[in-house]
């Protein structure tokens, strides 16, 4: 099946990413999170319900990529977007998104508050998430 090596080839892409990021070799985490993300929105456009939850996740990895390169245009996009897929999935699977939704929160809650020292909109954010970031543990 094309379908299952092409899921493989973004998982394996998505992995070396992370190591990449740990690594701090942010361009080639960048551009493996890049083809890893257009792999799983091709897969999702077929089977969102099978795939839309890897799109969240690589989103989420590469807002986190680009907070940490400082390029916060782009991180607040991919955390909007993961943002707006978790909070579709969490409508029909709560138990099992509304974690992915607090965790992708606090990353941009983060990223506000520590790196852009912007309050207000750190401030915003934990005030819409303030009760998911308690009962997550994260607050």
């Amino acid at each position: 099946h094309p379908e299952a090596y092409e899921a493989d080839l973004a998982m394996t892409l998505n992995n070396l990413a992370n190591v990449y990021t740990k690594t701090q070799r942010f361009n080639d985490a960048e551009a493996y999170y890049l083809r890893a993300l257009e792999i799983r929105e091709r897969l999702a456009t077929a089977q969102p319900e099978v795939y839309e939850s890897y799109v969240a996740g690589t989103l989420n990895n590469l807002a986190v990529l680009y907070s940490d390169v400082q390029q916060f245009n782009e991180a607040e996009k991919c955390y909007s977007r993961a943002l707006d897929l978790y909070f579709k999935l969490a409508d029909s699977y709560p138990n099992v998104y509304e974690n992915k939704v607090a965790r992708t929160a606090w990353n941009l809650y983060l990223m506000y508050h520590k790196k852009m020292n912007n309050q207000i909109a750190a401030s915003e954010i934990f005030e819409a998430f303030k009760d998911l970031f308690i009962h997550y543990g994260y607050f």
